[in-house]
């Protein structure tokens, strides 16, 4: 079965690498202080600072006075400077409390910042929350999520310690944990949209939900998500980011969740769908599976064979009711730079999980791409490519949907 494919859909903006622009007086300001904190020269640390990754994606960069003062003074973190050796309370980067002979962090020289950087803007992402009582995502909980949701190999092993000293420099609330593991820390952070991300990555096994109280309807998608993969995949292409992203102050609570508000109104009747949906609204507000927002979600969340061609109707019916639906666009799994240094491919899931879309990007030129593959016959035959119109990209529906 041939692959479906697609012409160049969209212009792309021009990549400006770092080396492009002139260091700021802030970041000249910021390499010096780096420099002296890790023991880096001043080169080396002013390369991190110019890294289009470490500008900021939710906000503005975080500055290294904000990080030291973080290590300086907060209660729970604390390195105390004039004393390296550890003899001052607080926690080492692993997250446990440091001994007089421990070394409390340990520098790579190469991307300590831009990691903690990227840590910085993974957390933004979250709604905060202010109350000891409502406080329920640790620092490992967060850990495992941004090793999993933060693209590049900077945060694949990252620390507890990491994540907290980013928590702290952003002024997010910090509570000692109580229980079976002292060792981890409360951050304040919204614990449905925490345990949403849990289940976007890898089906939810990577990072492990926290909320069985509650229905896991509840669960919903942090506002800066869509942006922040978007920005994650262009910088990581060299692209300075400085469309930053800017939160909507209003929102319908109805438009939330558009493709789950539909699929809780199909429960009733006995098709193949109607089974389904009252399938879905069970493992949601049992707490099996969090709420589908987007059409998207419920393809993350049915992933075997069974279920998937059921998923695919349902999803296809919904875009028949709404036609001014957004499409899909699947998770992007990694860029590979091709060895001629003009082209990359970037590697996106397949809806059904078990293959990947291709897309092949040539740098030289700022809106040439080659035509977009579909390399899975399942999938080649299900879904159609599209646009998406905000973005003007490229996007998926189910075939014979009629958008």
């Amino acid at each position: 079965m041939p692959n479906r494919v697609l012409n160049s859909l969209y212009p792309r903006n021009p990549i400006a690498p770092a080396q492009a622009y002139k260091p700021s007086r802030a970041q000249q300001q910021d390499a010096r202080e780096w420099a002296k904190l890790t023991g880096i020269n001043y080169t080396a640390a002013l390369h991190q600072m110019m890294s289009p990754r470490a500008q900021g994606f939710l906000g503005p960069r975080i500055r290294v006075r904000d990080l030291i003062s973080a290590l300086n003074n907060d209660k729970l973190i604390g390195l105390g400077l004039s004393d390296l050796t550890g003899a001052e309370p607080g926690c080492n980067e692993y997250g446990k409390p440091r001994g007089k002979l421990e070394n409390p962090w340990e520098f790579n020289g190469k991307n300590d910042y831009v990691q903690l950087a990227l840590i910085v803007d993974f957390l933004r992402m979250f709604t905060v929350v202010e109350k000891r009582e409502e406080a329920e995502v640790h620092s490992g909980h967060l850990r495992a999520a941004a090793a999993n949701l933060i693209m590049g190999q900077e945060c694949r092993s990252t620390s507890r310690g990491k994540i907290l000293w980013a928590a702290a420099a952003l002024g997010l609330p910090l509570w000692a944990a109580t229980g079976d593991d002292p060792l981890n820390v409360l951050i304040g952070v919204s614990v449905h949209e925490y345990n949403y991300i849990a289940h976007m990555v890898n089906s939810g096994n990577a990072a492990p939900r926290v909320d069985h109280s509650q229905p896991s309807v509840n669960d919903a998608r942090p506002a800066a998500y869509d942006y922040l993969m978007h920005a994650q995949t262009r910088a990581l292409r060299g692209e300075m980011i400085t469309d930053r992203w800017q939160p909507k102050l209003t929102a319908p609570t109805k438009d939330l969740r558009p493709f789950h508000d539909w699929l809780l109104t199909q429960t009733v009747g006995e098709s193949v769908i109607s089974t389904f949906a009252r399938r879905y609204e069970h493992d949601v507000f049992t707490g099996i599976y969090g709420a589908a927002a987007q059409a998207r979600d419920l393809l993350d969340a049915f992933r075997e064979l069974a279920s998937y061609r059921v998923v695919v109707e349902a999803i296809r019916q919904f875009y028949m009711d709404h036609p001014d639906a957004e499409p899909i666009r699947t998770h992007l799994l990694h860029t590979r730079i091709e060895q001629d240094g003009g082209t990359e491919l970037d590697i996106y899931s397949c809806p059904c999980g078990h293959s990947e879309i291709l897309e092949t990007v040539y740098t030289s030129s700022a809106s040439d791409r080659a035509p977009l593959v579909i390399n899975c016959d399942t999938c080649s035959k299900d879904w159609e490519i599209t646009v998406l119109r905000k973005d003007s990209v490229w996007a998926l529906v189910p075939s014979g949907a009629q958008l």
